[in-house]
This record gives C-alpha cells, structure tokens and sequence, in this order.
C-alpha cells in the first residue's frame, strides 16, 4: 500500500478551522472502486449524469454501530466555486445520534484508487465539530495539497467516525 502525506511543516490548509491534521491511508477498509459518482442527495440542477457524474459512490456506505452521518454540502455531483480565494464549506450532519470521534475525512481524485486517495484524522480542538456533526472551509489550495489527481475534474469525498462509520462518498467538481 502506497503511503501519502503533506509535509507537517508546510502551511496545509485544508480547513481554516482545521489546526492540525495527520494524514495516512488506511483505504483498505475503504473499498475503493474505479467507479465515479457518489450516493446521497444531487445537487440543484445536477445529479447523476450531471457533470458527467454517473450514480455509483466511490467508497460504499459502511454504517456501523448507532453512527449514521449524513453528508450535507457539497450535494452530490455539485460544482464548487473555488475561484479567485474563495472557500467552500464542507459539512456534515449525524441528525443528532452522535458518532466517536475523531472524524477522518477520505478524499479520493478520479479515478478513485487507493494511490489516488487521502485519509485525514481532524483535530477537533477549536473546530467547528461536534459528535453530532462538523463543518470545515476547502479552498483550491488545500486540494492542490493533498498530491491527488482528477483525470475528469472530478473528485471524492465522505466523512468515517472513529469506528469507520461512513455514507457513500460524494462526487464534486472545482470551479478554479
């Protein structure tokens, strides 16, 4: 298994409320396929098909234990705006059953592989993150960071509690 990392010295922003990350790849239990697309909601005018964005997650759902997240923005198959400095806001929901934590975030480019993807643990001290939910503000330059690649422009996202509880990923575009 190839391992990623971004340097821990470098000025890595994946979130502004993001103070320390430790990024490794533990994939595995991922179950990555080639496959784009994500599962959950589609975006307003989106949705499969949309931006050449088909219906199968990436990562399939793994629910375990009374963990439930739901991914809120970005909606499935949604263009994000990252132009000129702009940042988006990556959230998500437990509808209040509360998950362990730390959260990890797994981001995946297109193709979705082990080697074209990164875990990354949050630090929840001083982040908008609670056992219920969390929210954190992507710009294109924490992407660029994470050293994974987009043959399509488009990318994969889902949210894992500390037991690996996840939703299926979600599939977003960047507007640079």
């Amino acid at each position: 298994m190839t391992f990623k990392s971004v340097c821990p010295n470098s000025p890595f922003s994946f979130a502004s409320y993001l103070l320390l990350a430790t990024i490794s790849i533990a994939l595995s239990a991922c179950s990555l396929h080639g496959n784009s697309g994500g599962g959950g909601g589609a975006a307003p005018g989106g949705g499969a098909g949309a931006l050449g964005c088909p219906g199968e997650p990436a990562m399939p759902s793994a629910i375990t234990g009374g963990c439930k997240i739901r991914m809120v923005t970005p909606t499935n198959c949604q263009q994000i705006d990252l132009s000129g400095g702009k940042t988006f806001e990556f959230a998500w929901t437990t509808d209040g059953t509360g998950c362990e934590m730390p959260y990890k975030i797994i981001v995946a480019g297109h193709p979705a592989t082990q080697e074209n993807a990164v875990e990354i643990t949050l630090n929840t001290e001083g982040a908008a993150i609670s056992r219920t939910g969390g929210l954190i503000n992507v710009s294109l330059d924490s992407i660029t960071q994470l050293g994974i690649k987009s043959d399509s422009g488009l990318y994969h996202w889902t949210v894992s509690s500390f037991h690996d509880s996840r939703p299926a990923s979600q599939t977003f575009s960047v507007k640079k």
